[in-house]
């Protein structure tokens, strides 16, 4: 079964990234965020993968903070596990590799967010030493299926270094 497919069985307001019709526009759109010509905001999209099959999809954000919205909800990082792969340690794997490719791009520390009922993304957040530093109420209203909005949204900073020396044992 393919990954929207799944997805949906779990959520059926959900619309697939691209179809036949609009992938070349998605691509497009990817090469927009990778180089920042939209707004100064690079955002590097990556598909967690076993064999063929996606398991998720999870981006890490260079300058967020150029767009208040993107910087107050989601901070550098966004990432999502299909449902049916969830509790199997794959949020932790594509966090931890999230936090691999921002060391590489020189970041010292991320912020991440989710939700206070979140409570798997919360352990996978403090499990790769995130630190809670904040809460706000979620209000982005370009949340298209609306699932967060009005609840309370937690504020975390990962170390890339204490992260790393962790989970790698480099100091």
């Amino acid at each position: 079964m393919r990954y929207y497919e799944i997805v949906k069985k779990y959520n059926p307001n959900v619309k697939p990234l691209a179809t036949k019709e609009t992938f070349d526009e998605y691509i497009k759109g990817i090469e927009r965020r990778v180089n920042g010509v939209d707004n100064g905001i690079f955002i590097h999209d990556y598909y967690l993968m076993e064999n063929d099959d996606i398991i998720g999809l999870c981006c890490l954000i260079i300058n967020p903070e150029d767009d208040k919205d993107l910087y107050d909800y989601t901070g550098n990082v966004s990432y999502i596990i299909r449902p049916d792969k969830r509790q199997k340690g794959y949020g932790s794997v594509c966090l931890h590799l999230l936090i691999e490719e921002a060391n590489k791009l020189g970041l010292d520390d991320i912020t991440v967010y989710c939700t206070e009922d979140n409570i798997g993304s919360r352990k996978i957040i403090e499990n790769n030493e995130g630190k809670l530093v904040g809460q706000n109420v979620y209000m982005d209203e370009t949340d298209t299926d609306m699932i967060n909005y009005g609840k309370n949204n937690l504020k975390f900073v990962i170390n890339i270094k204490e992260s790393l020396t962790k989970f790698l044992k480099i100091k």
